[in-house]
Formats: C-alpha cells, sequence, structure tokens
C-alpha cells in the first residue's frame, strides 16, 4: 500500500530513460578516456630511476615526468564528471 513517504509510484520506466540515456553518455566518455589515457602511455611520459641509498639501506626509485599529459586528458574528465553529475540530477528529479 503506498503512503505519503512511498515514492516507488513515482519510479517508472519512463521516468528513467533520461537517467539510463545520461548514464551510457557518462560510459561512451570513460571508453574515450580510456584511449586517451592508452595513447599517452603508449608515449612513455616518465622514466623510472632506482638508485642504490645506503642512507636507508635499500634503494630509491623515482620517476621523472617527460611528457606532461595532455589537457584534452582534463577535459575528458570533466565530460566523464559532468555527465555523471547528471545522472544523479536527472535520478533525483
Amino acid at each position: 500500500m503506498s503512503g505519503p513517504g512511498d515514492y516507488r509510484a513515482l519510479i517508472t520506466p519512463e521516468s528513467l530513460v533520461h537517467v539510463k540515456s545520461k548514464f551510457n553518455w557518462a560510459q561512451r566518455q570513460l571508453q574515450i578516456l580510456q584511449m586517451a589515457v592508452a595513447d599517452y602511455v603508449v608515449l612513455k611520459p616518465y622514466v623510472t630511476l632506482i638508485k642504490n641509498d645506503p642512507s636507508a639501506k635499500g634503494y630509491r626509485v623515482t620517476a621523472h615526468l617527460r611528457y606532461p599529459p595532455p589537457a584534452t586528458i582534463a577535459h575528458i574528465v570533466s565530460d566523464v564528471l559532468n555527465s555523471l553529475h547528471g545522472t544523479l540530477d536527472y535520478f533525483a528529479w
């Protein structure tokens, strides 16, 4: 039986169409992000150095960035997060 606090009647398959669409868009943007990151990693953008460190009785491992990540990666991350935020908005609305 439905009461004043029962929101089940408000959630219908029709009301979730936009939620699903926005979520699918976020998934596509995430795939684009994965491809962009993979393209960046192929460039071997960093160099790892391993040096003996007698003071620590071991080794010191450092990484030096040779190529900064392209700005497009940050833009795609922003798109993914914005789409997920939109998904929550549609769901809450």
